[in-house]
């Protein structure tokens, strides 16, 4: 395999189909052992957080617009444990509308340049991968959004993106794509028009997955009972 990495390459699909072989793994292992299959993957994911971080710090000579852990993904690893392990519905929302919309985009276009042969390849697709168990898991564990749901996490969302885009235009940085600059490789960003414009298009692509996340859902879920609250 090319030690840079390219979307859509053979590395690209080797790696998915990795990813694809721990979600399986684990969901045979959360059957067998509830508590200890999710304290474990709870601790890797932690792991996994702090790896990224100091990843990305040591390659950037801690560069501030490089490093910070201020991506949804990186939150993810956070929230994703305490959703599992606490039971709150409202973490369970989080990791349910940021991991259905926005992990799918970061394993499909990854803004990823290191091939295999770099640390960081492993670190990145590492910590993706941990944040689909918990999506799992929340889903197994009888989360179904209604659309109050939606809406806290879309309030939610708005309102961290908000923050996150106000210090990309006072610092020029680009964490979670709100900034100046779009991703290292070719992706929907591009066509959606020069920043700042593009940010109303993309806010309204994000509510869009959101609503349709929730729609798929009542869809999977039609004629059946849920342990969790539904909209009258």
């Amino acid at each position: 395999m090319a030690l840079d990495f390219a979307p859509f390459s053979l590395t690209h699909g080797v790696a998915i189909l990795g990813i694809t072989f721990f979600c399986w793994l684990a969901l045979i292992y959360d059957r067998r052992s509830t508590t200890a299959t999710r304290k474990l993957l709870a601790i890797l994911s932690l792991v996994f957080w702090f790896a990224s971080w100091m990843g990305l710090g040591l390659a950037s000579g801690w560069n501030p617009p490089n490093f910070l852990p201020l991506y949804l993904c990186n939150w993810l690893n956070l929230l994703g444990p305490m959703a599992i392990l606490t039971g709150r519905r409202w973490l369970q929302g989080i990791v349910f509308f940021w991991g259905c919309t926005m992990t799918p985009w970061a394993l499909l276009i990854p803004d990823l340049v290191e091939g295999p042969g770099k640390l960081w390849f492993w670190i990145f697709f590492g910590y993706h991968a941990l944040i689909l168990p918990f999506i799992i898991f929340v889903w197994r564990d009888g989360y179904r959004p209604s659309w109050r749901d939606t809406g806290q996490a879309l309030a939610i969302t708005t309102g961290y993106l908000t923050a996150v885009g106000i210090l990309n235009y006072a610092t020029g940085w680009n964490y979670c794509f709100v900034g100046n600059s779009t991703p290292l490789h070719q992706s929907p960003i591009d066509a959606l028009g020069p920043y700042p414009l593009r940010l109303l298009p993309m806010w309204l692509l994000g509510a869009g997955l959101f609503a349709l996340a929730t729609m798929s859902s009542k869809v999977a879920t039609r004629g059946r009972h849920s342990t969790q609250e539904t909209d009258p």
